[in-house]
Formats: structure tokens, C-alpha cells, sequence
């Protein structure tokens, strides 16, 4: 077991990326499934000290309750730390967990629809 992973079990960032109940499978050293290898890299972002946490396809090798599940703990923790996430996505079920103060939409075309929460 590294030194690392044993940093992200002790704050909590391990539980905060949804990767609490599989803790102990995780410290084999390959992880086999694209959920685990993408909820192993939020931890790492959020154990960063950058000011912004930017994801690109947000939550898209998840299944929906488990992709809610991390939606919601990413933004507890972004302000409780004080930080900024930026998460594009295509699912718009995620939308009540990531409570954004400032939702973006980009329909077809040129439209795009902006509004402060």
C-alpha cells in the first residue's frame, strides 16, 4: 500500500470520490474498471491545492447513482475548501447534485442559454 493512497484514505478524499465502499480492492495496483480509474482521478484533483477543479465529461463512465453520488460530494467539498469546478457534462440528471451557482447550457447551432443560480 503507498504512502499516497493511505493520505487519500486518511482526509477522506477516498469517501468523497465514491471510492469508500471499495477501498479495499483499490489498493491492488491495477484498477480494472474505467469507474474506478475515473473516481481514482477526481480524488487526485481533489487532493490538489489548484484554485479551479475543471472535468471534461463529467461523471460519463459511471452509472447514474454512483455518478450522482460523487456530483454531490465534489461540490460539498469544492466549497468547503473554497475552490472552483467547472464540469462539462451531457447529463442533465446531475444538475440538483452539483448545485451550480452558474449553469451554462450550449444548445445546437450558436444558441447557448446562461443563468445565475
Amino acid at each position: 500500500m503507498s504512502l499516497s493512497i493511505l493520505k487519500y484514505v486518511r482526509f477522506g478524499i477516498v469517501y468523497f470520490a465514491g471510492l469508500f465502499n471499495n477501498v479495499l480492492y483499490f489498493f491492488i495496483t491495477i484498477i480494472r474498471l474505467c469507474g474506478q480509474k475515473y473516481r481514482y482521478k477526481i480524488a487526485k484533483m481533489m487532493e490538489s491545492e489548484v484554485q479551479f477543479w475543471v472535468t471534461d465529461e463529467f461523471a460519463a463512465t459511471l452509472d447514474r447513482d454512483t455518478a450522482k453520488i460523487v456530483a454531490y460530494n465534489l461540490q460539498k467539498l469544492a466549497r468547503q475548501r473554497g475552490k472552483a469546478v467547472l464540469a462539462a457534462t451531457t447529463h442533465t440528471d446531475l444538475f440538483e447534485d452539483l448545485n451550480p451557482s452558474v449553469h451554462i447550457h450550449k444548445r445546437f447551432g450558436k444558441e447557448i442559454y446562461r443563468r445565475r443560480i
